[in-house]
């Protein structure tokens, strides 16, 4: 226990201290340097004693590396903790940051460390009420397989993290903030975010919801990447400010059904939403008014776009196949001639104004999208396998196959197979039928059909699992 009397504590100070097994502070400590704590192996408890200490400071890779580090108590006094400071911290499952945090700091350098990054066993994190700022990582560098500079972010691959409890002060979610979190299930951000990074939740396999808040201005590139269990992507109907969706922030979410866009949405970015398999149904604002070239295409079973207002510019450009529906009012009528007929789009509804806004209700309030149970909107969300089995009863019904998404997760030690019904021609990718589930792996089959009895089947191994 250190006195109430010691105000700093400096850079490496008690470095590989190997006996040091717990460390409480006193209440005048305004700063603690770089490294002072990094790997002492046997410390298990931090606290920090109560005071009224303004502009207290954790310095970068403070605490790293103390992997029996279980009890860390903040307190009130705490303003910023640098990169790296608890980073590698495998044994610490709960984290409550104090209300007078204002910033945490991911790493500009690509092969160093955010502030909690590699907490492995770390489960739940409660943020306080006066963070702003979760700090950039890896100076904004992209990476779209597979993250190589996660452990740059504030969280990046903290592989059991399951839960955060977001604040209403936060703006910023910096770049590799959450990347690869792939225990994380569901998140609510606040309407005080206003930015999220690059690459900030890219391959969280297990994340099912997003609902993003009110004044939301950008979704970096490849943010939400990869997160292909991603089935419901929701934006505040009170978003004011102008909100972008950079490229590839969606890209292969295979499980995203339907998605209605803030009506704060001036342009969409190309390949934001590139393989999207299952997107069925987009609804797009009427403030959009420039689609760049691409954004659309590579959506194989997109079957309608409803248009709040007028043709975005540059849509026959888009990739949107011309025998999906496009629906829009007759009062653009006039306009939506022209792109018609300039886009060759051969499936078009014209809504009358009267019936418009029942239409368009009912599209946008349907915010679950529950696909239908007809044989064309056919899908099966996940299955879990540990032996040798067919797939017939999950593809098939009434003695037909139809098209499908299963997320197939192998929870044994040794790899499966599954067989796809008999009786019908099956193209495949990477491997035949049967097809081998390797062990302990998490993966994508995708069941499409070419002909009347022919199907294209894929199978992507998503990552092994983590026990």
């Amino acid at each position: 226990m250190l006195p109430d009397s010691v105000q700093t504590i400096g850079i490496n100070a008690f470095y590989h201290n190997t006996a040091l097994a717990s460390a409480s502070f006193g209440t005048g400590l305004t700063s603690i340097g770089e490294n002072a704590f990094r790997n002492c192996s046997e410390l298990q408890s931090v606290v920090f004693r109560e005071c009224d200490t303004p502009l207290l400071s954790i310095g970068n890779c403070a605490f790293a590396s103390a992997v029996k580090l279980t009890t860390l108590t903040f307190n009130e006094s705490l303003k910023t903790i640098g990169m790296g400071a608890f980073a590698g911290c495998t044994s610490l499952e709960a984290l409550t940051l104090p209300d007078s945090l204002t910033t945490l700091y991911g790493s500009p350098y690509s092969n160093e460390y955010g502030a909690f990054a590699e907490c492995t066993a770390l489960k739940s994190v409660k943020l306080g009420s006066g963070l702003v700022t979760i700090g950039h990582g890896a100076n904004g560098m992209i990476s779209d397989t597979p993250d190589g500079w996660a452990s740059s972010g504030v969280f990046g691959n903290c592989g059991r993290l399951e839960t955060v409890e977001f604040n209403q002060a936060l703006v910023t979610i910096g770049h590799h903030a959450f990347s690869e979190c792939i225990a994380l299930k569901s998140i609510v951000l606040p309407d005080s975010v206003q930015t999220i990074g690059i690459n900030a939740f890219y391959n969280n396999i297990r994340l099912t919801s997003i609902s993003f808040g009110a004044n939301l201005q950008e979704i970096g590139e490849c943010a939400f990447m990869g997160c292909v269990s991603l089935s419901s992507v929701s934006f505040s109907p009170a978003t004011t400010p102008l909100l972008t969706i950079k490229s590839k922030a969606f890209k292969g979410c295979v499980q995203l059904a339907k998605l209605t866009l803030s009506n704060a949405m001036p342009t969409l970015e190309i390949d934001a939403f590139n393989g999207c398999t299952m997107l069925r149904s987009i609804v797009i604002p009427s403030q959009l008014s420039t689609i760049q070239s691409g954004v659309l295409s590579g959506l194989a079973n997109l079957r309608d776009v409803t248009f709040l207002g007028l043709p975005p510019e540059n849509l026959e450009n888009a990739g949107l196949r011309t025998d999906v529906l496009i629906r829009y009012s007759s009062k653009y009528h006039d306009d939506w001639a022209e792109v018609i007929t300039a886009g060759g789009f051969t499936n078009v509804e014209e809504v009358d104004e009267d019936k418009w806004a029942k239409i368009i209700g009912e599209i946008i309030d349907d915010s679950g999208y529950n696909l239908s149970t007809e044989a064309k909107d056919r899908a099966i969300a996940s299955i879990e396998v540990n032996a040798d089995m067919s797939l017939a009863n999950f593809v098939m019904k009434n003695g037909k196959v139809y098209d499908c998404i299963i997320r197939i997760v192998n929870t044994a030690a040794e790899d499966v197979s599954v067989t796809l019904p008999t009786g019908y021609t099956y193209e495949t990718f990477k491997s035949a039928t049967p097809l081998t589930i390797p062990a302990n792996s998490r993966n994508i089959l995708t069941i499409t059909r070419t002909s009347d009895s022919t199907f294209l089947v894929t199978r992507e191994e998503l990552a092994v699992l983590q026990q």
